[in-house]
């Protein structure tokens, strides 16, 4: 899952989590993903999930959150959604959308469907755990920043200038072949809801699932 599917999914299991401070939950759910605004490489943030009780210990709501990007990561592959909406579509389609597309298509129906819901705000609060994860106070703020836009109007275009953010990131193929499809599908009514129509069912049977393993891993009865 990429950054908006992340936020959505931390969405819908937010009464799940029950954190008593949201907007620590919904930034940790994220912040991973950090990498977008600033130079850290992927595996220092992507930590193994069973570290997670022992890294935030003494930060709940942060762990709730951290963990279950973290356990989306896992439970996509595992699940093999991707290509379960891939199989969804006509075979002369299955031929062209390939599984980084179909992450794109994703992306689009989780944006589509957030729309839908209130702002969400992010902690702005510099946690010492995130110094563990190679995160500066400089990083967060920079990343807070950039993603509070985005948070007030759910606009594919503010995530566009978070993916953009990164030098380096700003010239990756994949970040270029993110934006160049989100807008082909956004841009075409038909061509949106035909792909994110399929998506529905198996993101919600996914969610199920999804749930009641995240309820096992934060502890909740």
């Amino acid at each position: 899952m990429l950054l908006i599917s992340h936020l959505y999914t931390a969405l819908r299991l937010v009464n799940v989590a029950s954190p008593s401070d949201q907007s620590v939950y919904y930034l940790n759910s994220i912040l991973p993903d950090i990498r977008y605004t600033a130079s850290i490489n992927r595996e220092r943030t992507h930590i193994d999930i069973d570290l997670t009780p022992q890294v935030f210990a003494d930060y709940i709501d942060a762990y709730k959150g951290y963990s279950l990007h973290l356990l989306i990561d896992a439970n996509v592959s595992r699940w093999d959604l991707l290509n379960k909406i891939k199989l969804q579509y006509p075979f002369f389609l299955r031929q062209i959308l390939k599984t980084s597309i179909i992450n794109i298509v994703l992306e689009v129906y989780c944006l589509e469907k957030i729309k839908l819901q209130p702002s969400i705000f992010l902690s702005k609060d510099y946690l010492s755990v995130y110094q563990d994860l190679g995160i500066s106070k400089d990083d967060l703020e920079d990343f807070v920043a950039k993603m509070e836009p985005f948070m007030s109007s759910y606009s594919f275009a503010e995530v566009e200038k978070v993916m953009l953010s990164d030098e380096k990131l700003a010239h990756n193929p994949k970040i270029k072949n993110y934006i160049k499809i989100g807008r082909l599908i956004l841009n075409n009514a038909h061509i949106k809801q035909y792909l994110i129509g399929k998506v529905d069912p198996l993101y919600e049977t996914f969610l199920i699932d999804l749930s009641k393993e995240y309820a096992k891993v934060i502890g909740v009865r």
